[in-house]
């Protein structure tokens, strides 16, 4: 399975090395944190001999989120105080810390409270042709000063533009992943996610119930509802902050 990809190359956690420089995601990749071998997935059977879901070699309760769904694994680069270092891969989501901070409505950048007003909860999301009210997103939710830095520095935000958006209620919808299928033999066999019309690959909803005891997630997906465009100058306003980040045309 390809490692999940942010929809954006900006900067996002601490430093790298230790060294001062732009913040970096906290849900971003670091190099050598390597995904686990795929072929040490396995089958599990009921007392029957009925194949009755996939899972690892060696299954720890951590593997499945709470509905049932198992998840990639993927090393974590920590020091002995838990902090990540390596060189960061700007295009490339950590699975874990994904689900981590999408589970918890934690920024992504500094894992701290997001901002929410009673609004919402706030979004950056690239601009797109669908309803904002109903979108899906694998991003999770911003502080206002991160959401501000990246408007600010992301080189593929400012090429492509950008929404800013409260959800009052960021649903869980589901997870982006593949799903496993048995071979003549009983061995298992992950087929990739399916990508849509526009490449992105499809979520696969919660609601798939005899579905997700076969699929293997990266990404965890949130339905935004009640959603309100965000207005940027009243929001810095009423934080107080005179930063004034690049416009582009569908920010507006």
């Amino acid at each position: 399975m390809a490692v999940p990809r942010l929809s954006s190359d900006r900067p996002v956690h601490p430093s790298v090395g230790g060294k001062a420089g732009p913040p970096l995601h906290y849900v971003t990749l670091r190099e050598g944190e390597e995904q686990t071998d795929l072929a040490t997935l396995q089958v599990a059977y009921d007392r029957a001999g009925k194949a009755t879901r996939v899972q690892w070699q060696d299954p720890q309760p951590r593997d499945w989120d709470d509905r049932g769904v198992l998840w990639v694994r993927t090393e974590q680069n920590r020091d002995h105080a838990g902090r990540l270092w390596g060189k960061p891969k700007f295009s490339l989501m950590h699975a874990a810390r994904q689900r981590e901070t999408m589970q918890e409505l934690r920024c992504s950048v500094c894992v701290g409270q997001p901002s929410r007003t009673r609004e919402g909860y706030l979004f950056l999301l690239e601009p797109e042709d669908s309803p904002l009210e109903g979108r899906l997103t694998i991003q999770p939710p911003l502080c206002l000063p991160h959401a501000l830095y990246g408007i600010d520095h992301c080189s593929y935000l400012l090429r492509t533009g950008w929404k800013l958006v409260r959800s009052r209620v960021p649903r869980l919808h589901g997870v982006v992943g593949g799903i496993v299928t048995l071979g003549p033999d009983g061995s298992p066999h992950l087929e990739p996610a399916v990508a849509g019309l526009d490449g992105r690959d499809l979520p696969i909803p919660y609601t798939r119930h005899k579905l997700l005891p076969w699929v293997v997630a990266s990404q965890l997906v949130r339905r935004l509802t009640h959603v309100t465009p965000v207005n940027l100058d009243q929001e810095l306003a009423t934080a107080r902050i005179t930063h004034r980040a690049p416009r582009s045309p569908s920010s507006r």
